[in-house]
């Protein structure tokens, strides 16, 4: 088995009410870019993955949404929603954060939203933010988590060897 992450690698135009601190696209795998908001249910803007570089959809097993968030106030949450088109979002994680103020990892198996390579590399993000009466809600890495499979190059050795002319 082995493991490829799609992070984050661009966006659309900025919104009104989430501040960027950090260098675009905010979300991509770094601990001091992030977004944030004080605002609740407030969508951000449209995240796209990087592409993929597995070569056949059959091998997939898994993939998985990973978002990492932070707030300081129980209650609050991301609402996380996928699309393939950038329009039609369909909400796949709801990441709750603690009251403990540190960055949480949350994870949903979306393995049956996708359909085909293609499907990987139009996906696009859309987060929502969700708090109680006081708090500001922040994300800071999204990424897909591909899990896949990959032929043993010992077992194809041992083959060719088995039947040398």
């Amino acid at each position: 088995m082995a493991t490829e992450y799609l992070y984050v690698n661009n966006f659309t135009a900025d919104v009104n009410d989430w501040t960027n601190t950090g260098s675009t696209p905010y979300l991509h795998d770094t601990d001091v870019d992030y977004i944030s908001t004080a605002v609740t249910d407030k969508v951000s803007r449209n995240y796209d993955f990087a592409n993929t570089a597995i070569a056949d959809f059959a091998t997939i097993t898994t993939i998985e949404l990973e978002v990492e968030s932070r707030s300081g106030v129980l209650g609050t949450y991301v609402h996380c929603a996928l699309s393939l088109d950038g329009v039609n979002f369909t909400e796949k994680l709801n990441a709750p954060i603690d009251d403990s103020d540190t960055w949480i990892y949350a994870t949903a198996d979306v393995t049956a939203f996708f359909a085909s390579l293609a499907n990987i590399n139009s996906c696009t993000l859309r987060c929502t933010s969700h708090r109680p009466a006081s708090g500001t809600v922040r994300v800071r890495r999204a990424r897909l988590k591909i899990t896949y499979t990959v032929a043993s190059t010992q077992q194809t050795k041992t083959l060719i060897e088995e039947y040398d002319y």
